[in-house]
């Protein structure tokens, strides 16, 4: 797909490539805290290394990275020249709510204090079971490169730090956070590509009135 759109493909990592390996720990927080480091943050100092390698050989004039591509994390953190750096985000906005509902629970906002003192429990607990483990896991492999440790949790880092933050929807969409980083950008839906279908003997004899 990527060589029949007319670019030419160069595969980030061959060892250390994202992907879910079987742990022997029971369901719960330290299972999914275990498996988001192994799916995403493992691979970051490998793909930072490709980066900079395809850097030195391309010259490009910018990166647009997918939001869980952290190997774009040492280069940001990095005071080293880099081109420009754009992430787009295929999820909801990672960033930390004003009525301190936890991160990707969903919760519907908080319409009074009692509500969001709840919402602030909650949050404490999330905090130490995974956001702030994932944190030091993450400030661990960024010294080993020399680099210092995130300036927030790891999915408010992924908004604060790129150059540009596109966010493929509106507003309205999201919960509320109060004022945004200026580098976010709300751009809507993306068009939907063409699909070529091969359509059955009988379509140009159906009731164009309805739907199909």
């Amino acid at each position: 797909k990527v060589e029949a759109a007319g670019f030419r493909l160069a595969e980030i990592v061959a060892e250390g490539e994202p992907e879910y390996r079987a742990t022997d720990l029971p369901a719960g927080a330290e299972r999914s805290r275990r498996e988001f480091e192994r799916r995403f943050i493992d691979a970051m100092p490998g793909q930072a290394e490709r980066l900079r390698a395809l850097i030195a050989e391309e010259k490009p004039d910018v990166i647009v990275a997918g939001s869980m591509v952290l190997g774009i994390l040492p280069l940001l953190l990095a005071a080293r020249p880099r081109p420009r750096i754009v992430v787009y985000n295929v999820s909801f906005l990672f960033h930390d709510r004003l009525d301190n509902a936890p991160l990707g629970f969903g919760l519907p906002p908080a319409h009074d204090t009692e509500v969001a003192a709840r919402y602030g429990a909650l949050k404490v607990g999330v905090d130490a079971a995974f956001t702030d483990p994932v944190r030091r896991y993450t400030d661990a492999l960024l010294a080993d490169e020399g680099l210092h440790g995130l300036p927030a949790s790891l999915t408010q880092s992924i908004v604060m730090l790129p150059d540009e933050f596109v966010q493929a929807t509106v507003p309205e969409f999201e919960f509320d956070y109060g004022s945004l980083p200026t580098n976010v950008h709300f751009v809507g839906a993306l068009p939907v590509p063409a699909v070529a279908a091969i359509l059955p003997e009988w379509w140009h004899r159906r009731d164009p009135s309805r739907r199909v």
